[in-house]
């Protein structure tokens, strides 16, 4: 089976998204999809937010909330509704050929549409580029174990080798003509 989805996965801030980053600058691409940001209230982090990306839409909605130093709790209405809204126009949008998932982790873990919308995304035509949160659950160790999907541990990698990574994803990207 085609690799169609690729995921990036490693310690906190140890560059997953940044790697995302230089692919998706290098591609030059339209892409739809999401990402999950941190939102701060007097230079605070105070929670996450799901940043939608919908061609003239903008999209962005709380998805969780800090209520000490190291608990995050979910809003799970926020995936259930506006996750699953953006993700089933990714699915459609005709503009864009790859949808980014950026980050998919713990706060989800009861979001069932979602996650169920997830697996749409990972089962339709398009190609699929996202992060997964280096942790043991379920639903993450579904992702890794599908034969269509590619799991790169970036952690323990040098600068020099993330370089060749990043070649090496474009590669396959525009193989599958993600890039035509």
């Amino acid at each position: 089976m085609e690799i169609k989805n690729v995921f990036v996965t490693g310690r906190k801030k140890c560059g997953k998204s940044t790697l995302i980053n230089n692919i998706l600058n290098e591609l030059n691409i339209t892409y739809s999809g999401y990402r999950t940001l941190p939102y701060y209230i007097n230079n605070v982090q105070q929670g996450f937010y799901i940043h939608g990306y919908i061609e003239n839409e903008n999209i962005c909605k709380p998805i969780s909330v800090k209520i000490q130093d190291y608990k995050m709790v979910p809003i799970i209405e926020t995936f259930e509704f506006i996750g699953v809204d953006i993700l089933k126009k990714s699915i459609e949008a005709s503009n864009s050929k790859l949808i980014l998932l950026d980050e998919i982790g713990f706060l989800e873990k009861e979001a069932y549409k979602f996650k169920k919308e997830i697996i749409r995304c990972l089962d339709n035509n398009k190609f699929v580029l996202g992060v997964l949160r280096k942790m043991n659950d379920e639903f993450l160790n579904y992702i890794k174990g599908r034969e269509d999907t590619l799991v790169i541990d970036i952690e323990n990698i040098d600068y020099k080798d993330r370089k060749e990574m990043l070649k090496n994803i474009v590669n396959i990207l525009k193989k599958e003509e993600i890039n035509t």
